[in-house]
């Protein structure tokens, strides 16, 4: 840093603060200010991007830092649409040197039925779904232990949600998770199940043709905690 203001070399607007930790010292303020005009900021914007494997990154900077901002995250003037990536999917903030965060959205290409793949996987009582590029199936595949197919291919009809999962090189891969759906149980499909500890007895019932699975994934056994003493 060099003794004098901001406002000395030309940078009079104000436009955040940050804190830098100094060896010895600890943490001091600093005061971010910019040299862009107000005129600059909002109508002379420059949509700037960076492909990379399956993705596409956009964001608009203004024009006076552009060259700077590019420079640094290695993007290139125009949009991902040009590139074929329509179909957005997030966005994130990209740390630039000296400037900031830089806000981007982030694009896939438009994918068609013949150039995507369903992978599915079971789990204990869910089954995970998501259509993965042609390309790298395969990949995604053996790093997922993930079959083709759909999860209603085993009777997992019932969506409850959705996650994204990390594979290396290839990036996020976003999947839907369903269950089966249960048809509502009469009482005679109930079976009562319990778990005793310390002081207390935890009771609960379940639809019999899944009742074996709950009580080996949670450690209960089947009966009733009146059966243990356990009444009130």
């Amino acid at each position: 840093m060099t003794t004098g203001s901001c406002s000395d070399a030309g940078y009079t607007k104000e436009v955040g603060t940050k804190s830098v930790t100094l060896p010895n010292l600890g943490d001091i303020s600093l005061g971010l200010w910019s040299n862009i005009s107000e005129e600059v900021e909002k109508g002379q914007q420059v949509s700037i991007y960076r492909s990379e494997l399956f993705v596409c990154l956009e964001g608009d900077c203004p024009a006076e830092i552009c060259d700077k901002i590019m420079s640094a995250i290695h993007f290139s003037e125009g949009k991902c649409s040009d590139q074929g990536y329509t179909k957005e999917i997030g966005a994130k903030t990209i740390d630039v040197p000296v400037i900031g965060d830089f806000a981007v959205e982030i694009y896939r290409k438009a994918l068609d039925a013949s150039a995507s793949v369903s992978l599915y996987r079971t789990e204990l009582f869910a089954c995970i779904e998501g259509e993965a590029p042609a390309l790298v199936a395969g990949e995604i595949k053996k790093f997922l232990h993930m079959s083709e197919g759909k999860c209603a291919d085993e009777g997992y009809t019932k969506e409850i949600g959705a996650k994204t999962i990390d594979v290396p090189v290839v990036g996020d891969f976003a999947v839907e998770i369903y269950r089966k759906a249960l048809e509502a149980p009469t009482k005679g499909q109930q079976v009562s199940i319990y778990r005793s500890e310390l002081f207390v007895c935890l009771e609960g019932d379940c639809p019999a043709e899944i009742c074996d699975k709950i009580m080996s994934a949670i450690h209960f056994s089947e009966g009733k905690c009146s059966d243990q003493g356990y009444t009130k």
